[in-house]
């Protein structure tokens, strides 16, 4: 991820799928910068610009991360503690560009909950 973020703040994805299109969904530019995110909570019929799902991990700038650290604060005052941070990430790409690192054909896995961790397990394992 440090090699495709190239010294800039990096989210990385992997290509949504058939099985795998729903959650927080990212689009990029011809550059690679990382657009638009939507958190779709049903699966998408394809006429989209959200072609990547989230992998759930950042590689963020310092200034991204202060950016980000007051952004949180802000909303943990306003009341708004039940939002993702990666919605939260989303409200400052704008001002700090992130480059999509694509985790296509890697390993991975989400683990939100119980089965996701024993799904991860079996993945890992072998």
């Amino acid at each position: 991820m440090i090699r495709c973020a190239g010294g800039k703040s990096a989210w990385a994805a992997v290509p949504i799928t058939h099985q795998n299109n729903e959650g927080i969904l990212l689009s990029r530019n011809g550059t690679g910068q990382v657009t638009g995110l939507e958190l779709v909570r049903h699966p998408q019929n394809g006429d989209t610009e959200l072609q990547f799902k989230c992998a759930g991990i950042q590689l963020l700038s310092s200034g991204a991360a202060r950016a980000l650290a007051l952004k949180l604060d802000e909303k943990i005052q306003k009341g708004e503690v039940r939002k993702y941070a990666d919605l939260v990430l989303g409200e400052i790409i704008d001002q700090h560009r992130m480059v999509l690192c694509s985790l296509n054909g890697m390993q991975w896995a989400e683990v939100d909950d119980l089965d996701d961790y024993q799904y991860a397990k079996q993945l890992f394992s072998g």
